[in-house]
């Protein structure tokens, strides 16, 4: 019974352990450097172009979202970080959804960029389960996610899934945080308070 008992303790222990890396592991030396700390802080991101995947949406430019703060997740409905991360993803959108100045983008991306038939279902089968009410998109050929990645100098191999990004309502990035870690979206909500909080001014 003991070593029942031990065993099962490991395979918890491991399982809280790989949360604490998200969905790949974080880039070296950035375990540190999350959220309002990321290096992008700062960047202006010039290029966002995002295609429905659910019904009733339409297309998003980076003139929608001019002078919102927004928050933009990249996720796939294949990731299990993902999918531990959603939750709170949904409930943070509930808490900002009165707002006006707040737009969440979430941005559904196939495991295999050239198998991507099933994709739509898929994110529609995800939303269900979680009772998400927001619309899903899709980056056709990783035209934002390329920017992102460009813009920012973090390198196609920094980015992981799920990432998320705030921007100001000057279309500058106020955090970011690649992979997921319990606790992450208590900071993203911080970020999100603390944007809508600076003056409008001139943007």
């Amino acid at each position: 019974m003991r070593s029942i008992a031990l065993g099962a303790a490991m395979i918890l222990a491991t399982f809280w352990l790989s949360l604490l890396v998200g969905c790949e592991e974080l880039p070296g030396g950035y375990e540190e450097a999350v959220g309002d700390k990321h290096p992008a802080v700062g960047t202006k991101i010039d290029v966002v172009r995002l295609q429905p995947i659910t019904e009733g949406a339409e297309p998003v430019s980076t003139a929608d979202i001019e002078g919102k703060v927004t928050l933009i997740n990249f996720w796939g409905p294949w990731c299990g970080y993902c999918e531990v991360e959603f939750p709170h993803l949904v409930d943070m959108v509930n808490h900002f959804e009165k707002n006006s100045d707040f737009d969440f983008l979430s941005v559904s991306c196939p495991a295999n960029p050239s198998d991507s038939g099933s994709l739509a279902a898929e994110t529609e089968d995800f939303l269900k389960r979680y009772k998400a009410e927001f619309p899903a998109y899709t980056d056709n050929d990783a035209v934002t996610r390329q920017h992102l990645v460009e813009a920012t100098k973090i390198g196609e191999d920094n980015f992981g899934y799920p990432t998320t990004v705030v921007l100001g309502r000057d279309g500058k990035v106020r955090g970011m945080w690649v992979g997921y870690v319990p606790g992450w979206e208590k900071q993203m909500k911080r970020v999100v308070d603390a944007a809508l909080a600076e003056p409008k001014g001139n943007l």
